[in-house]
């Protein structure tokens, strides 16, 4: 496992005035929407504290292997910094890094899985008792042009979000086990949707159940649109992907097919989660 057992006698660390953080091998819209809530929880301990991330250009130059997590040949997925923290007050992207930075390997292991927030927070000594007062699921902060777009997108109605795919190539298309997905569903079938989908959904039960429906395509939204308009709304159903990881934070319902047998740090709490064999937990 990487990083250290946790101890219950972590001290909390002083930080320099500087503290520059990063991903390590890990660099898709999950993976940094994963750890994005641990700056606001360090913020709040630590006001005086510039907390720095790397911009996409210096991503370039620090992870050259980048691309590969990219959903397309033509996409940019160091992108993906600029998509999660734009607007974020809590940290600074920056072009070069002063020192040696620190990265998500820097992190306590506990006896049981807990989110990879909590952990990198844990070798920082806070206590599992002390995070249970902090909420450190993924944060996401949009100015109020983007707010007033949602609002014109949404038409001020309630709606909910749906999304059936993956960047992970042996997770792509339809799943065969979404039928446990499906029933948590059918409580929301009033409701207007928008969604994303790998599968036509027409002449699926989804299309059918579901007659209010928008689809993200059409509407040739920009991914950080997309993500706003899926952070406030009022549930998200769908396959476990980065997409939906980054919204997760939001305080709404949230229920997520994962294709895990069991709970691992990627999962993010006050989210149900749905497994291959129809297990449901809310974590």
């Amino acid at each position: 496992m990487i990083g250290i057992k946790y101890q219950n006698d972590t001290p909390k660390y002083k930080l320099d005035k500087e503290f520059f953080f990063t991903r390590y091998h890990s660099y898709s819209i999950g993976d940094w929407s994963n750890i994005s809530g641990v700056f606001e929880v360090l913020k709040k301990h630590y006001p005086d504290v510039k907390f720095k991330i790397p911009s996409p250009k210096l991503l370039k130059s620090l992870a050259p292997n980048y691309m590969n997590w990219s959903y397309s040949p033509d996409f940019d997925p160091s992108t993906y910094i600029n998509l999660i923290y734009g607007n974020n007050p809590n940290v600074e992207l920056v072009d070069d890094y002063k020192g040696k930075g620190v990265n998500d390997h820097f992190r306590a292991q506990l006896d049981e899985e807990v989110p990879l927030a909590e952990k990198i927070l844990h070798r920082f000594g806070f206590s599992p008792e002390e995070l249970k007062q902090e909420d450190c699921t993924p944060k996401l902060y949009f100015t109020q042009e983007e707010l007033d777009r949602v609002k014109e997108i949404t038409k001020g109605e309630e709606y909910g979000c749906l999304l059936f795919g993956s960047r992970i190539n042996n997770l792509k298309g339809r799943w065969e086990f979404d039928n446990y997905l499906y029933e948590e569903a059918v409580k929301y079938k009033d409701y207007p949707v928008f969604y994303y989908s790998e599968f036509d959904l027409n002449g699926t039960n989804w299309g059918e159940l579901f007659k209010n429906k928008t689809n993200f395509a059409d509407l040739k939204l920009s991914l950080r649109e997309q993500l706003a308009v899926k952070y406030h709304a009022e549930f998200n159903l769908g396959y476990h992907a980065g997409i939906n990881d980054a919204v997760l934070g939001n305080g709404k319902d949230n229920t997520i097919l994962t294709p895990y047998p069991s709970l691992k740090e990627t999962h993010i709490r006050n989210t149900k989660y749905i497994f291959p064999n129809g297990e449901k937990k809310y974590f």
